[in-house]
């Protein structure tokens, strides 16, 4: 039996993620990340949406990603993306069997009773997912996310990243635009730091 069709509109943002077959730490390795970015690229490439943020971690990953009006659905987009790393990953690790935990999870940003305030939430929250696991004290050093390609100007992401007509609505340039974005770190800060307490 084949699952239920998804209820996401072309042209909709969505938060994605996927995790590992038995939440497995599959992904642990630098090269597997490298590789993940290499074939998300590929993708992206062939299969045209925009990707508004990333982050790759050792047993999930998390994408933020616009599709087009009259283009490749983000069910399209991911199926193949999921299909071709698991293939690649198999064939260079001598591995065979499940690679994916099952299907993807997604929200769509645009249904959220506060669109604008989400996507910023959620760009912090793919940002401090490598400092909540303890990888990194802070989410600029990790590399694999897009994080800094929203807070260096001169910052060259290795997936190319499109900036949200949400994002862009912050300033006129791009230091207003991270001055008010800083904000929301700050808020995200906050609500880590009350949990952990």
């Amino acid at each position: 039996m084949g699952y239920p069709e998804r209820k996401i509109k072309q042209g909709e943002t969505c938060h994605i993620t996927s995790q590992c077959h038995g939440k497995q730490y599959l992904m642990k390795l630098e090269k597997h990340k490298i590789l993940f970015e290499k074939i998300l690229n590929q993708v992206i490439e062939k299969y045209p949406c925009e990707l508004i943020g990333y982050v790759v971690m050792s047993s999930h990953f998390h994408l933020v990603i616009r599709t087009f009006e009259n283009g490749h659905s983000t069910s399209k987009i991911l199926q193949i993306f999921k299909s071709v790393f698991a293939r690649e990953y198999n064939r260079r690790n001598n591995r065979s069997g499940s690679f994916w935990n099952g299907r993807f999870k997604d929200v769509r940003v645009e249904v959220q009773i506060d669109p604008k305030r989400y996507l910023k939430q959620i760009l912090w929250y793919l940002a401090f997912n490598p400092v909540r696991a303890f990888l990194v004290k802070n989410p600029r050093d990790y590399k694999f996310s897009s994080i800094n390609a929203y807070l260096d100007k001169n910052y060259v992401p290795r997936v190319p990243i499109t900036y949200h007509a949400i994002y862009l609505e912050l300033g006129n340039t791009f230091e207003e635009r991270l001055e008010r974005l800083l904000i929301y770190e700050d808020i995200y800060k906050g609500v880590l730091l009350n949990k952990y307490k």
